[in-house]
């Protein structure tokens, strides 16, 4: 697949020098970079098998990622909040089918 992305000058002088320190054509390193940007989705199985080191990393990054979305969650009043909403916690039956649900 060809991406074309339009850079100002400035933009692509600096990118072209970050890849010459690299050792890398540019296109290289701007494949490197958004790859590191948009890492593939690992199942829990694959996260698992890598070393924990690495495991600890890909988790760090994900915190990080999300916690914006917790912080904006948080900030709504409780009833409309989604991500932070533990009905189990606040005395809310957390098991609540009829038994119609069953026929």
């Amino acid at each position: 697949m060809t991406l074309t992305i339009e850079l100002s000058p400035e933009e692509e002088t600096r990118l072209n020098a970050e890849a010459a320190q690299r050792g890398l054509e540019l296109s290289e390193y701007v494949r490197r970079v958004v790859q590191e940007a948009a890492p593939r989705r690992l199942t829990a199985r694959e996260l698992m098998r890598l070393p924990r080191e690495e495991r600890r990393k890909i988790l760090e990054i994900a915190v990080e990622s999300a916690a914006p979305l917790y912080a904006a969650d948080l900030a709504l009043p409780p009833i409309e909040r989604e991500l932070t909403a533990f009905t189990i916690l606040d005395s809310e039956p957390f098991l609540d089918y009829d038994e119609e649900d069953y026929d």
